[in-house]
């Protein structure tokens, strides 16, 4: 995620219905053609996405359980599994990323 600094150059934003999923991928897909970053947070505020131009995405979550939750659920979706050996090489019980 950008430094807190970086967020005084974010300029707005869209709120998007749970029912209108549709819209909000299109939505996506389409700012991140144009833009070099989306961010994505959830009315929950359980999750929060950046969608990069790098063509990389970043989860940060509030708790372990929550991004062990997400991992679990992008594995029986079918995504490529997150290795479970950071770029250091050490082992590591959680997912890279949860921490």
């Amino acid at each position: 995620m950008p430094p807190a600094a970086d967020y005084q150059k974010l300029d707005g934003a869209i709120a998007f219905e749970e029912t209108e999923r549709e819209l909000l991928v299109s939505t996506l897909v389409e700012l991140s053609r144009f833009s070099e970053d989306c961010f994505l947070l959830p009315a929950s505020f359980q999750a929060c996405a950046l969608l990069s131009h790098h063509d990389v995405v970043h989860v940060d979550f509030p708790s372990l359980e929550l991004c062990e939750a997400f991992v679990a659920s992008m594995a029986g979706a079918g995504y490529t599994p997150l290795p479970r050996i950071r770029p250091t090489g050490r082992f590591d019980s959680t997912p890279t990323g949860c921490r």
